[in-house]
């Protein structure tokens, strides 16, 4: 299966980086917090992948 990204809004996080990560074997991203976003985020990628770019200032203008 190939995707780019989802996103998954979780009550319990940490269960859920206790089965993204430990059970599924994927690497967590640092936390991030942006001021647009409630509460941090961070990605859970594949261990053979890079981490992705991240940019937290505004959208660029269009």
């Amino acid at each position: 299966m190939k995707y780019l990204h989802t996103m998954v809004r979780v009550a319990d996080l940490d269960a859920s980086i206790d089965f993204y990560c430990n059970k599924l074997g994927l690497k967590k991203s640092p936390a991030l917090k942006t001021p647009s976003a409630g509460s941090p985020w961070f990605f859970c990628v594949h261990p053979g992948m890079p981490m992705p770019p991240v940019r937290t200032g505004p959208p660029p203008s269009s």
